[in-house]
């Protein structure tokens, strides 16, 4: 049967559309009277049915799905154990008739959304049938239940990890809903970066890495173990690897491996060749103080294969000096002394070099001399 039709004829069931139900049966291809006769008898159990005697109407739904000559077999199957699970409450009879249709190699929409059913609402945890709602739940993703929504599961608490990673895997390799797809490519990237799995997430990256739009907030946390991956890549001489998961997290905006790839270009370390222009263009990026900042303000203050551009470099000492870099104090207050560039000026020279020696950690001897000669120069 079509499985387009067979979506029609659950959710025409799911409704309650008894007269769809007989409408789409035509839609049956080949023809099958058997498909048809069974819609209209189901048709007349509801509408004759006025006690709900339910266990009758199970039987008759399980006559017609077990005739092995009837394509409608799913859709009884499906039937019966709907009115097992939701109106007689009887799970129990329910799964005997989810597992009867399952040994007869019917997991159709049917049986399919049933599993899904028992499985999202627990009926089924530390039992034995609850692999055979799981098997159901993963066939249902090749059919694109509509209502079968990725947060149903992935969002859902007290579900095990270890089925919705299966599940995630499964929507990614048979839907065509992105929706669905982007839900769980959030989940797996997440799942693999909280439980460390990096070498997962890099495979994952390297699948999707052209449309990265979906992660959102999930970006930062992604950019993050992609650069701690390129860092035990690099420790153990891996380089190619780790340049790599570097660029792939400077993709996201990680500043770290964006300062170290700038720096890595600017030195011609970590297997690449020396890139000035590469290094400037990366440092460039960088919106926080640090190492990798204040090399590119020196690049413009010397002019080292760039042109000199004494502005960017103030600029960017400024900046840093706000983060409390070390370094950039140091400059401003060289800066201050010398005079070529900005006027001298003792107390803003006083000022820097004094916070440069507070929050610096080491400072060499020949510096210190350095720092008393400006001081110095003021008196003469």
């Amino acid at each position: 049967m079509d499985v387009e039709v067979k979506k029609k004829l659950i959710v025409a069931f799911g409704n309650h559309q008894m007269d769809d139900v007989v409408k789409v049966s035509y839609e049956i291809k080949p023809f099958n009277g058997m498909a048809v006769e069974s819609a209209k008898l189901i048709c007349d159990w509801f509408s004759k049915e006025k006690e709900y005697n339910f266990s009758k109407i199970i039987d008759k739904f399980l006559y017609y799905a077990e005739d092995k000559k009837n394509e409608f077999a799913s859709v009884c199957y499906y039937m019966a154990a709907k009115i097992c699970l939701f109106y007689k409450k009887d799970v129990d009879e329910a799964i005997k008739i989810v597992r009867k249709a399952y040994l007869q190699d019917d997991i159709f929409l049917g049986t399919s959304f049933l599993g899904y059913y028992i499985y999202q609402n627990g009926l089924l945890d530390g039992n034995p049938d609850y692999l055979l709602a799981r098997q159901y739940l993963i066939d249902a993703v090749n059919f694109e239940i509509p209502w079968l929504e990725c947060s149903a599961i992935l969002d859902k608490k007290g579900v095990n990890d270890k089925f919705k990673l299966h599940y995630a895997k499964k929507v990614l390799e048979y839907s065509n809903n992105e929706e669905y797809k982007n839900k769980s490519l959030v989940y797996l990237f997440s799942y693999y970066c909280k439980n460390n799995f990096l070498e997962e997430l890099f495979n994952l990256f390297e699948e999707h890495k052209d449309n990265l739009s979906f992660l959102g907030e999930n970006k930062e946390e992604v950019s993050s173990s992609l650069y701690r991956l390129g860092k035990t890549y690099i420790a153990n001489k891996d380089y190619s690897k780790g340049v790599i998961c570097y660029n792939y997290a400077a993709s996201l905006g990680n500043e770290k491996a964006i300062e170290q790839l700038g720096i890595a270009y600017y030195q011609g370390t970590l297997g690449l060749t020396k890139d000035i222009e590469k290094s400037v263009s990366f440092l460039s990026k960088l919106k926080k103080g640090g190492n990798g900042m204040m090399l590119l303000g020196l690049l413009y203050e010397k002019g080292e294969e760039v042109l000199v551009n004494k502005d960017k470099a103030f600029d960017i000492y400024l900046k840093c000096s706000k983060e409390k870099v070390p370094e950039a104090f140091f400059r401003l207050g060289k800066i201050y002394s010398e005079g070529t560039y900005k006027k001298r000026d003792e107390y803003l020279v006083h000022r820097y070099f004094e916070e440069y020696k507070e929050i610096a950690k080491e400072i060499p001897l020949s510096r210190l001399k350095m720092i008393d000669d400006y001081y110095d120069s003021f008196k003469r």
